[in-house]
C-alpha cells in the first residue's frame, strides 16, 4: 500500500507539472503601452511642427549666406550631402538587416552594432544643413507638385528620427516591441530614398552629376 500511495503521488505531481503555465498579465506591459505612445506622439508632434514652419516659410524665402564649399553650387551641395546620407541609409538598412538575423553574411559580432549607430548620427548630422537651406532659402511652393512631395517627406523624417530614438533608449530596457523598431527604420529609409529621388535625382537629371 505504501508503495501504491507514493506511485499515485508521483504521478500527481507529473500530472501538475505537466499542466500548462498561467498566463500572466507583465506589470511593466502598461509601461510599454505608454512609452510607445508617448514616442510616437512625440514624432508626431516634431513632424507636425516642422510642417508648421514650413507653412510660415510658404513663398516666403529668408535670404541666408550662399554656402556651397567646394562645389559649384549649393543646391549640388545638398545633393551631394542627400545623397550621401543615402548611402549611408543603404548601409543602415544592410547592417539592421545582419542584426536581426534577416542577413547572412558573416558571423554576428559587436561591429555591426556600432556601424548601423554612428552611420545614423552621420546621417542625421548630414540632412541639417540640408533642410536649413530648404527652409530659410528656397522656401516652399504649393503649386509644384514635387516640392510640396518634398516638403512633407523633409517634416516626416525628423518625426521619425525623434520616434526612433525614443525607442531605442526604451529597448535598452526592454520595453519596445520587437516589431517597431524595423518598421521604423524601414519607414526612415523609405523616407530618405523619397527625399533623395524629388531633389538630387531631379537636379542630377536635368544639370547633370558633377560637383
Amino acid at each position: 500500500m505504501p508503495d501504491n500511495a507514493n506511485v499515485r503521488a508521483q504521478v500527481a505531481a507529473a500530472a501538475r507539472s505537466a499542466r500548462p503555465p498561467r498566463r500572466t498579465r507583465s506589470p511593466s506591459g502598461g509601461k510599454v503601452r505608454v512609452g510607445l505612445a508617448a514616442a510616437l506622439a512625440t514624432g508626431a508632434l516634431v513632424t507636425v511642427s516642422i510642417g508648421l514652419l514650413e507653412h510660415h516659410m510658404l513663398a516666403s524665402p529668408h535670404p541666408i549666406p550662399y554656402i556651397h564649399l567646394f562645389f559649384s553650387d549649393t543646391l549640388y551641395l545638398k545633393a551631394w550631402l542627400a545623397s550621401a546620407t543615402l548611402v549611408l541609409g543603404v548601409g543602415q538598412l544592410l547592417t539592421a538587416a545582419r542584426i536581426y538575423g534577416a542577413l547572412h553574411v558573416s558571423p554576428r559580432t559587436w561591429v555591426y552594432q556600432v556601424v548601423h549607430r554612428w552611420s545614423g548620427r552621420v546621417a542625421l548630422a548630414l540632412t541639417l544643413p540640408v533642410a536649413f537651406n530648404c527652409l530659410f532659402e528656397l522656401g516652399v511652393r504649393p503649386l509644384d507638385v514635387r516640392i510640396m512631395v518634398h516638403a512633407i517627406l523633409g517634416a516626416f523624417i525628423y518625426g521619425v528620427f525623434v520616434t526612433k530614438f525614443l525607442l531605442l533608449r526604451m529597448d535598452r530596457m526592454d520595453r519596445t516591441p520587437g516589431w517597431m523598431l524595423p518598421i521604423l527604420g524601414s519607414a526612415l529609409f523609405t523616407t530618405i530614398l523619397g527625399l533623395w529621388l524629388t531633389s538630387a535625382y531631379w537636379l542630377f537629371t536635368l544639370y547633370g552629376w558633377h560637383l
